[in-house]
């Protein structure tokens, strides 16, 4: 019997196991020389961190790949985060965000550039409101 152990980091992310749902971390028993395709999520968030997909542990980038188990494995895939109010991912919260979000100001669901990441409140609406979660941010790193 063989063993693939995927974790990731952070812990508790929802990944494919031959295409059955899981979460990390996970462990499951495979017949010597089993093919285990394990497909882990190329993005989510998780409270006001956002993380994509970066790595495995060994280095390999792709998300998906598949494997014939021989002995017991172990595979960490990892994740670049930041915070969701860091628009333009450069590890800060600061003007440059503001005037992402302040550049969509009173957009709406169903506007043709829409961006729903834009809209912290989920009201449906780019609002002072959003604008002012930004600046309650600024200078924060994930």
């Amino acid at each position: 019997m063989s063993t693939p152990l995927p974790n990731t980091s952070p812990s508790n992310v929802e990944f494919k196991v031959n295409g059955l749902p899981r979460t990390t971390p996970w462990s499951g028993e495979f017949e010597n020389g089993s093919t285990v395709t394990l497909e882990m999520s190329l993005s989510f968030v998780g409270g006001e961190i956002k993380y994509a997909w970066k790595q495995w542990s060994d280095g390999v980038k792709n998300n998906t790949r598949t494997l014939v188990l021989s002995s017991n494995t172990t595979l960490i895939g990892v994740y670049d985060s930041w915070l969701i109010y860091d628009l333009n991912m450069d590890g800060n919260v600061d003007i440059s965000d503001f005037e992402i979000c302040a550049s969509s100001f009173g957009g709406r669901i169903g506007d043709e550039d829409w961006n729903p990441e834009l809209d912290f409140d989920k009201d449906g609406r780019i609002t002072v409101l959003d604008l002012q979660l930004i600046v309650d941010h600024f200078g924060q790193t994930p």
